[in-house]
């Protein structure tokens, strides 16, 4: 029992050693570069129709047209959505 204390008592310690200071990474996830400009998708931008779920599949269908862009400002860069209303009864 006495080994087993000592042990336990050597590699605790030893586990926690790497807890401590700032994390390295051998493959950060952002570069310098990508820090003074963020990346971008451009597969998100542009046009997308949101189906109503609530009457999928039926007539009565509608669905809010989305447009997303991306923007550059002073401010930062950011993505901007546009939604439209389908229906003109001031929801979304």
């Amino acid at each position: 029992m006495r080994v087993a204390t000592v042990i336990w008592t050597l590699a605790l310690p030893a586990c926690l050693q790497g807890c401590t200071g700032p994390p390295v990474s051998v493959r950060p996830l952002y570069t310098e570069a990508e820090k003074e400009r963020p990346h971008t998708d451009p597969r998100i931008e542009g046009e997308w129709i949101s189906p109503d779920i609530a009457n999928a599949g039926t007539k009565a269908e509608t669905g809010s047209k989305w447009k997303v862009s991306f923007k550059t400002q002073q401010s930062g860069d950011h993505y901007q959505v546009e939604i439209s209303d389908p229906d003109g009864d001031g929801r979304p």
